[in-house]
């Protein structure tokens, strides 16, 4: 508030006034000087003028009351003219509708109703006013969260939140809000707005407050998450033969979902297919998974389609015919598994049988006609078993017939000429069997046969003709049978044959010339005949040849020089025929030779060719020969690094003479034998003895798994022998055999084994005692068997 001056300014300063007059002279005065002039006196400054209030601004401005009873303090400040606060104005305060708000003298607003009013501050002539709004909340809207929710199982949940706002979008607390579902038999709702599915369809979910309502759309709708099917494996025993199959398919809470749609796959529709409705039909004998599939959920079945094989009831028979029970392997053998299971079958993609492989198994009995049913069948091996009776001639029904083995076994009768039919037929194995009666010439007419083998049989007739038409074999074996007859030229015509063997057989008649044509020949066996004649010339083509044995004959005239071109071979034995003549020296040409066996031809005389220097032998024999070494010491050098030599005579250099006789009881000097200590004998066996152990053995040493275990590859040579300490080479072992009671003892040569010692079974009455020639620890000697033993 602005003030006039007051009167105390005003007396003081008229007193400063006057006081400043009195300082420039008064009292007595002094010599008279000139009186100075009066100043006039300053003019006062005009007094401000007094504060007037001019403004008046009111705080706040405007406000809100959000309920009845509220209040909100309003404060006033009033300016002068120069827009300064002036304090201790008065101010009143008025409302313009006081049935909204009110307002105290200290401008304290208090709501009354909904409304707007305006509150007037005054001081003086200065006013300034607020704008109050009442407006307490009022429900305005209800909004769900959330406003629509899949549910993808039965018994399912979700919790729904219902929100009241007033009519300024506030949410509003403490309303009340009721819950209902428009359709229960989908989903169901509970007081808290919890949700829980029912069935599958759609419903709406209300809340309500007061006149106020919202929704939430509610859907149902079951999602797969198992599938179970029933039932859970099936087999099927007949192509065509079906199984249905049915898929439940479940939510997560493991409630059925009615009418789920299921797709049906085959893992294998060569086994079995399925259709869209789960039925599933055979197609093949196998092993498939069926799976049905819902969404993303997949579940698999087995189905085992069991089709039996045709060819089964012919495996059955076998079995049975054949002591099937006691049979060394029969795994799955008359099972109900499939046929492909069974030991030693094999079978083609359609199931069909096209091997059997049941050699050494234990077979005995007769060989079922019933595999003649075996249609697909390529290979059949019933070799080393006890089977009896004769050859089935239904078996030439087995067209696809490519090997048929049915060696060592106890087979009787003829071999059936129908197996000439057997186009397809590579391998024909009959050997030790009982077979009787001739060769059947129908066996020309297999023209892929590749392999031929009869030996060990009881046959007779003569070698037909017709069998140089197999311009595909390379095996012919024939030995040990009673074949007779001459060697059929026509044999020759077998470009691609290998190996023929006729020994041991009553085949008279000479040496067909034509043989040395067999240009792939590598083995040729002909001893133990009856063949005579000469050796023909032309078997020196036979390039290609390893081994030739044609000992145990009758042949005769001399050894012809041509068998020096036969570079590769390392075997030769001629002896026991009636050679005559001098030794070739072109047989000093057969680089490879090792084994030269030339004993009993006593027509073989003169001295033993320089050439043969050249040769690497591990064995010659010369006994019962007029063949005599020379006596230069390169010669007995080279006899010396002989493993073998018997009958080595020194010519004679005072007369020139070229004959001499040595002897092993062969007609030149007795060898002087003395007991092997430690060997004994029986038929069939070997009797191995040391002070520690007995070993017995029916084949060699060196087949015994233990001897075997201890000996070098080449048998009993530099052996230290693990019983004795000893040290033992055996060089040969051989049998003798004697007719006498012991007086005179016959060399069985083909009995002859270097480094080793073999068992023996002869057929032919006898005593019988092993010999040999041994160094033990260092010593070299003859030794024979500690017994003997008698066939009669």
């Amino acid at each position: 508030m602005i003030r006039p001056f007051s009167r105390a300014f005003v007396m003081i300063t008229a007193s400063m006034y006057f006081m400043i007059l009195a300082g420039c002279g008064g009292g007595d005065s002094g010599p008279t000087s000139p009186t100075p002039s009066t100043p006039t006196p300053p003019t006062p400054p005009t007094p401000p003028p007094t504060p007037v209030a001019t403004s008046l601004t009111v705080a706040p401005s405007s406000h809100t009351l959000a309920s009845i009873g509220a209040t909100v303090q309003l404060s006033a400040t009033v300016r002068d003219q120069n827009n300064n606060p002036m304090t201790g104005q008065t101010v009143t305060w008025s409302s313009s509708n006081t049935a909204v708000a009110t307002v105290s003298g200290n401008g304290l607003v208090t709501a009354v109703s909904n409304g707007t009013t305006q509150i007037t501050a005054r001081s003086g002539n200065a006013s300034g006013t607020s704008n109050i709004t009442v407006a307490e909340p009022v429900p305005t809207r209800i909004a769900v969260t959330p406003s629509s929710h899949t549910l993808e199982a039965i018994g399912e949940t979700v919790q729904l939140r219902a929100t009241v706002r007033d009519q300024r979008n506030n949410a509003m607390s403490g309303q009340t809000i009721t819950w209902s579902s428009g359709d229960e038999a989908v989903a169901t709702v509970d007081g808290n707005g919890l949700v829980t599915a029912v069935s599958n369809g759609m419903a709406e979910i209300t809340a309500k407050s007061g006149s106020l309502s919202a929704n939430a759309a509610i859907t149902v709708s079951q999602a797969p998450a198992s599938i179970a099917i029933t039932p859970e494996s099936a087999s099927l025993s007949e192509l065509g033969q079906t199984v249905q199959f049915m898929a439940t398919v479940s939510d997560a809470n493991d409630f059925t979902i009615e009418d789920a749609a299921v797709s049906w796959s085959s893992s294998d529709e060569s086994v079995a297919t399925v259709n869209e409705e789960g039925l599933v039909t055979a197609v093949g004998d196998g092993m498939a998974d069926i799976t049905a599939q819902a969404g993303d959920i997949r579940k698999s079945t087995a189905i085992r389609v069991f089709v039996p094989s045709p060819d089964r009831s012919a495996l059955v028979a076998l079995y049975n015919a054949t002591d099937g029970p006691n049979w060394e392997y029969q795994e799955n053998w008359l099972s109900d598994e499939p046929i492909e299971s069974w030991n030693g079958v094999i079978v083609d993609d359609t199931a069909r049988v096209t091997r059997l492989l049941l050699s050494n198994n234990r077979l005995a009995g007769e060989i079922p006609v019933e595999l003649s049913q075996l249609s697909h069948l390529n290979d059949l091996y019933l070799s080393e078993n006890q089977l009896t009776g004769e050859i089935p001639v239904e078996l030439v029904q087995l067209k696809r017939m490519k090997r048929l083995h049915l060696e060592d076994n106890q087979l009787t009768g003829s071999i059936p000429p129908e197996l000439g039919t057997l186009t397809e037929l590579e391998a024909l194995w009959l050997r030790g069997n009982r077979l009787t009666g001739n060769i059947p010439v129908e066996l020309a007419q297999l023209a892929q046969l590749n392999t031929l083998l009869l030996e060990d049989n009881q046959l007779t007739g003569s070698i037909p003709v017709e069998l140089g038409r197999l311009s595909n074999l390379t095996f012919l074996i024939l030995k040990e049978n009673s074949l007779t007859g001459e060697i059929p030229v026509e044999l020759a015509q077998l470009a691609a044959l290998e190996h023929l063997s006729l020994n041991d057989n009553s085949l008279t008649g000479s040496i067909p010339s034509e043989l040395g044509q067999l240009s792939q020949l590598k083995r040729l066996y002909l001893f133990n005949n009856k063949l005579t004649g000469s050796i023909p010339s032309e078997l020196g083509q036979l390039s290609e040849l390893t081994l030739l044995n044609l000992g145990n004959n009758q042949l005769q005239g001399s050894i012809p020089p041509e068998l020096g071109q036969m570079g590769k071979l390392d075997i030769l034995i001629l002896h026991h025929n009636e050679l005559t003549g001098e030794l070739p020296p072109e047989l000093g040409d057969l680089s490879d030779l090792e084994l030269l066996l030339l004993a009993s031809n006593a027509g073989l005389t003169g001295t033993l060719p320089r050439e043969f220097l050249n040769l690497n032998l591990n064995s010659l024999t010369l006994v019962g020969t007029q063949i005599c070494v020379p006596p230069e010491a390169e010669f007995q050098a080279w006899v010396a690094g002989i493993i073998d030599a018997r009958g080595i005579t020194e010519c004679e250099v005072e007369d020139g003479g070229e004959g001499g006789e040595g002897g092993d009881g062969e007609g030149g000097e007795e060898i002087e034998y003395v007991e092997w200590e430690g060997v004994r004998v029986e038929r069939g066996k070997l009797i191995f003895s040391a002070s520690i152990a007995t070993i017995e053995i029916t084949g060699c040493f060196t087949e015994h798994s233990l001897i075997g275990a201890l000996l070098p590859p080449e048998g009993l040579k530099d052996w230290t022998n693990a019983f004795t300490n000893d040290t033992l080479t055996v060089h040969y072992s051989m049998w003798q055999r004697s007719v006498d009671m012991g007086s005179t003892w016959e060399n069985i040569e083909d009995t002859r084994v270097m480094y080793n010692a073999c068992a023996y079974d002869p057929e032919v009455a006898g005593e019988y005692r092993l010999v040999g020639e041994i160094t033990l620890n260092g010593e070299r000697s003859h030794r024979r068997s500690e017994n003997t033993f008698e066939v009669p």
